[in-house]
């Protein structure tokens, strides 16, 4: 059975609010464009059945930060672009820790 995720992200300046929140159905993607530059902290939440209400999954929810920070810069000829796999990748780079509840970004 695949889960499903929801992509947070949030300013390192004020971690407390996601800037931006994307659903993302299993074996989807999707491209966030227009991210003003700074640097930013990737939150997800990957599970099954999302409750909006309670803004979480009701089943087998897992809440991860990546370590790293994204940092964006946006110049006349160059724009940062960054791809996430929310998923193990052989020879992947990123690395993630678990959040609790009270450590995620409101949305």
């Amino acid at each position: 059975m695949s889960e499903d995720a929801v992509v947070l992200l949030a300013a390192e300046a004020f971690p407390v609010k996601a800037l931006i929140g994307v659903y993302i159905r299993a074996g989807d993607s999707f491209t966030v464009t227009g991210i003003p530059d700074g640097n930013y902290i990737v939150y997800d939440r990957i599970g099954m059945d999302w409750d909006v209400n309670a803004n979480k999954f009701t089943r087998s929810e897992t809440s991860e930060r990546f370590e790293d920070l994204l940092s964006y810069e946006t110049t006349s000829d160059y724009i940062t672009t960054y791809e996430l796999t929310l998923h193990k990748v052989e020879g992947g780079n990123a690395e993630t820790d678990d959040v609790s509840d009270s450590d995620m970004p409101a949305i």
